[in-house]
C-alpha cells in the first residue's frame, strides 16, 4: 500500500517560497558580481573606476551628450536586450571611452554580459593567434557570446589594414545578426570619416537603431597642458 503523505501546512508553502526566493537571490547576486569582474578584467586599471558621475564636464558641448547618456542610464538594460548600439565619434582625447565605459559598468551592474576591447588588443590578439597557428575564431568567438561589446577606437594610429577591416567586419557582423548589442567609440569628425575608415559595411552596421553622439569638444590632454 502506498504512503499517505499529508499536504503541506501553508507555514510549510511559505517556508518553501522564502527559501526559493533566497536562493534566485542568491544566485542573481553571484551573477551581477561576476559580470562585474569579467568587465573589470577587461577595462585594467585606467578605466575601472569610469562613470557618468566622475566624468569631468570643461566645455559647454559636452553636456548635451552627457545628459543624453546619463538619461539612457535608466533604461539601459533594454537598450542592450533590444541589441541597439551606441557610437561615439569625434575628437581625440574627448573622453569617449571614459563615457561608455561608465555605461558599459552600469550594464554589468544590472547583470547582463558586458565585454570591452580595443583595436589594438583585438588585432593583436588574431595576429598572435595566426602565429601560433590557431585561427582567428579563438579570438573572435568569445566575443561574440556577451549580450554587449564595446569596442574602442578600433582604428589604429597608422591606419585599418585590409587584413584588420575584415575581422571588424567578421566581428560586428556576426553580432549584428544574432542582435547582440554592440558600441563603439572612434576618433572621426563625422560619416564620412567613418565610412573611409572603418568601411561601409561595418559602420552600417554599428549604427543602426544605435546611438549617436557626435563628441566634438577639445582634447582634456590639451586642456590640462594649458593649465
Amino acid at each position: 500500500m502506498l504512503a499517505k503523505f499529508a499536504n503541506p501546512s501553508p507555514e510549510q508553502i511559505a517556508k518553501s517560497e522564502r527559501w526559493a526566493e533566497e536562493n534566485r537571490r542568491h544566485a542573481a547576486a553571484v551573477h551581477r558580481q561576476s559580470c562585474r569582474e569579467t568587465l573589470n578584467t577587461d577595462l585594467g586599471r585606467r578605466f575601472r573606476d569610469c562613470s557618468l558621475a566622475n566624468y569631468e564636464v570643461y566645455d559647454p558641448a559636452q553636456e548635451a551628450v552627457v545628459d543624453r547618456l546619463k538619461a539612457l542610464q535608466d533604461d539601459v538594460v533594454e537598450h542592450v536586450q533590444a541589441g541597439r548600439g551606441l557610437f561615439l565619434y569625434g575628437n581625440c582625447g574627448s573622453g569617449k571611452d571614459h563615457l561608455a565605459v561608465g555605461l558599459l559598468r552600469e550594464v554589468a551592474r544590472r547583470g547582463l554580459k558586458a565585454r570591452f576591447v580595443n583595436g589594438i588588443k583585438l588585432f593583436g590578439d588574431v595576429a598572435d593567434a595566426w602565429r601560433d597557428e590557431r585561427s582567428e575564431n579563438d579570438v573572435v568567438a568569445p566575443l561574440l557570446r556577451p549580450d554587449v561589446l564595446l569596442v574602442s577606437d578600433p582604428v589604429l594610429p597608422s591606419g585599418i589594414t585590409e587584413s584588420n577591416q575584415r575581422t571588424l567586419y567578421r566581428l560586428v557582423s556576426a553580432r549584428y545578426d544574432c542582435g547582440r548589442s554592440t558600441w563603439c567609440t572612434t576618433n572621426v569628425a563625422g560619416a564620412d570619416g567613418a565610412i573611409e575608415l572603418l568601411g561601409r559595411q561595418v559602420y552600417d552596421r554599428l549604427i543602426d537603431d544605435a546611438l549617436r553622439l557626435h563628441c566634438s569638444w577639445p582634447s582634456y590632454r590639451e586642456r590640462r597642458k594649458v593649465t
